[in-house]
C-alpha cells in the first residue's frame, strides 16, 4: 500500500456548489404547474435579455428545497452540463427536480437542442433515483411544458 504524503506543500482544493435556499423556516407552497413554476423562476432571475438554466430541486411534496442557475448564456442559448443539474440534487437530497430555461426571444416553442437535452437529464435522473417532473421554458408572460414526458395540460407530475 502506497504511503500517503502529509507534506505541508500539499494543496487541497474543494469545489464550492453555490445553492439558494430559503431564508425564512415558512413552509414553501408546492409547484404544482409549469404557471407555478414560471411565477417562481421570475422572480429568481431578473435578467431577460440572456438565456438561463435552472434547476429546482424538490421535497417529495414538490416543495422547492432550493434552487441553482446552472447557466446564463446568450440571447439564443445556455450551455448545460448535464452533471452540474444533478450534482446540487444529490448534495441536498430532493426527491424530485424540474429543470428550466428562459427564451428571450419570447418563443415558447422548445428547440431540437432543448428537446435533446431533456431527454438526457430524464435517462441522467433515472439512472440516479431521482423524478425529474418537469423541463419548461418560460418567458417573460408565458411558460410551456415539454420533454419526453410533459403532458397536454403542462403540469408538473
Amino acid at each position: 500500500m502506497p504511503k500517503l504524503s502529509t507534506q505541508l506543500d500539499d494543496v487541497h482544493l474543494i469545489r464550492e456548489v453555490h445553492l439558494h435556499y430559503s431564508q425564512d423556516n415558512q413552509e414553501q407552497s408546492p409547484l404544482k404547474d409549469s404557471g407555478d413554476v414560471a411565477a417562481f423562476l421570475r422572480g429568481v432571475v431578473s435578467d431577460t435579455t440572456r438565456e438561463h438554466a435552472v434547476a429546482i430541486y424538490l421535497d417529495p411534496k414538490n416543495r422547492p428545497l432550493g434552487w441553482r442557475i446552472i447557466s446564463i448564456g446568450t440571447d439564443v442559448m445556455a450551455p448545460v452540463k448535464p452533471l452540474l443539474v444533478l450534482q446540487p440534487a444529490v448534495l441536498l437530497g430532493a426527491n424530485a427536480m424540474i429543470f428550466a430555461h428562459n427564451h428571450p426571444s419570447g418563443d415558447l416553442e422548445p428547440s431540437a437542442e432543448d428537446k435533446k437535452l431533456a431527454e438526457t437529464l430524464c435517462a441522467a435522473c433515472t439512472l440516479i433515483g431521482l423524478r425529474l417532473l418537469d423541463n419548461i421554458i418560460w418567458t417573460e408572460v408565458g411558460s410551456t411544458s415539454y420533454g419526453p414526458y410533459a403532458r397536454e395540460t403542462g403540469s408538473v407530475r
